[in-house]
């Protein structure tokens, strides 16, 4: 363990306005061995919550252009800042950190070539479903693609092209073949849907109804309740994807 020295534990806790947490990653030590350093110091700690905004501008920089990256990948790129620092200073600076995750997903490219794109299209509108899950816990709507097969080759091809979760059901029946149940969930729909929206022959229209319902989310400043068209796009997909008779 490094024990930094009384200028640089002031420079960083009273200059930079870095938190004890944040100082104790950057040591790689408990929070609270930080407030010892501090004490032995001399240094005045801060009350509970008093914050200093000692951002750089690189930094929030930095921030701006990679808000909606994986949460690790903008601590590789602040490696002196926290999940907590990070989360706070987006709120600051008036972004939502769920909206940009979402924003970034949406735009997120895949690269699978055209004939695969073809390939997927003709997969979906045989086997696949395109809806909406709803959450009990958040009382939202969240877009998702089905897709279930018996084809083990098929069901690892998706997870490797589209890294999509596959689950096993069936297995131990002995007159059953085992069935892959295979979903892609949230706002990575949305680079997928486009994609395959050009050749889908029987769900297009599903598609192009959750499209429009990612893109009115993501238009908004917030995720919040949904408003009275998400709610009439939920419906209608509701009513294409009812089994039976219409």
């Amino acid at each position: 363990m490094v024990i930094p020295g009384k200028k640089t534990l002031r420079d960083l806790y009273l200059k930079e306005g870095m938190s004890m947490p944040e100082i104790g990653k950057k040591f790689r030590v408990h929070y609270i061995t930080v407030r010892n350093w501090l004490i032995k110091y001399g240094i005045p700690t801060r009350k509970k919550g008093e914050r200093v905004d000692s951002w750089s501008e690189k930094e929030v920089r930095i921030l701006k252009e990679n808000r909606g990256k994986p949460i690790e990948e903008l601590l590789r790129l602040l490696p002196d800042r926290t999940n907590q620092a990070i989360y706070e200073k987006l709120n600051k600076i008036g972004y939502s950190r769920a909206l940009e995750k979402f924003k970034y997903q949406a735009k997120k490219k895949l690269n699978l070539k055209k004939e695969e794109w073809g390939y997927l299209a003709g997969i979906v509108d045989g086997e696949g479903t395109i809806t909406v899950d709803k959450c009990s816990r958040e009382n939202s709507y969240h877009p998702k693609i089905a897709i279930t097969t018996t084809n083990r080759n098929l069901a690892e091809w998706l997870d490797k092209k589209l890294n999509a979760t596959c689950t096993l059901s069936g297995e131990n029946h002995p007159f059953w073949k085992t069935k892959y149940e295979c979903f892609i969930h949230g706002y990575k729909c949305k680079p997928i849907l486009e994609n395959i929206l050009p050749f889908l022959k029987i769900k297009d229209r599903h598609a192009r109804l959750l499209i429009e319902f990612i893109e009115i989310r993501l238009s908004r400043k917030s995720i919040s309740a949904h408003n009275k068209k998400e709610e009439e796009i939920v419906m209608q997909l509701k009513r294409l994807n009812k089994k039976g008779k219409p």
